[in-house]
């Protein structure tokens, strides 16, 4: 079955390569500054490799914002040493303490780290 779902996926990513068109909205310059100066990422425990590789906010090519919620965006990356996508979730954390939401969030943080489901999302990196 998941295969099946990697076939579609990967079909469906070439086709939007294809046809920038296809593409929501491109990631503006002002949206791309919000990330700079970031601290580096933190690999998950679980899928660290004997060669622990050191990944940036840097060696991230953001494409696109997928999504907006109530404290922050959602981005597709690409990570520019492997090609492999990622979603990166931004969030604004002064919103987070506004509406008490920390502990909410940490919560949040934690189960998608230990999420080892193909059929959920998990948690690669941390920054």
């Amino acid at each position: 079955m998941s295969a099946d779902l990697s076939a579609m996926f990967d079909s469906t990513m070439s086709k939007v390569q294809a046809n920038p068109g296809h593409i929501r909205r491109k990631v503006t310059i002002a949206e791309e500054g919000e990330f700079k100066g970031t601290s580096l990422l933190k690999r998950k425990g679980t899928l660290v490799k004997k060669e622990e590789i050191e990944v940036k906010f840097e060696d991230f090519k953001m494409l696109m914002v997928l999504g907006r919620g109530a404290f922050g965006k959602v981005f597709l990356a690409e990570l520019s040493f492997n090609k492999k996508l990622y979603a990166i979730k931004s969030i604004r954390k002064d919103i987070l303490i506004e509406m008490d939401q920390v502990d909410n969030t940490i919560l949040e943080k934690d189960i998608m780290f230990e999420c080892e489901h193909p059929f959920l999302v998990g948690m690669d990196y941390l920054f």
